[in-house]
């Protein structure tokens, strides 16, 4: 799965229905930091006018998915 894929999956998984993120793009989404991928929601559920209700599940959802990550791959931070 190249990078544009990956990244389309993991901005499915956060903001739509996308239900896992596969290990290959785990790895794309742990080497790009807990901060980064934080900023980046962050960035996503204000630019997207999310309602606060869809904001905090978006961030539920990205906590999980990094979580699931974490899991799947292991020791990066």
């Amino acid at each position: 799965m190249g990078d544009d894929a990956c990244g389309d999956t993991i901005y499915q998984n956060i903001f739509g229905d996308e239900k896992q993120v596969p290990e290959k793009c785990c790895k794309r989404l742990i080497s790009t930091g807990k901060d980064c991928n934080d900023f980046l929601t962050r960035l996503t559920i204000i630019y997207r006018y999310l309602t606060e209700k869809e904001a905090i599940e978006s961030w539920q959802k990205k906590d999980q998915a990094w979580k699931q990550c974490k899991k799947h791959i292991g020791g990066f931070s």
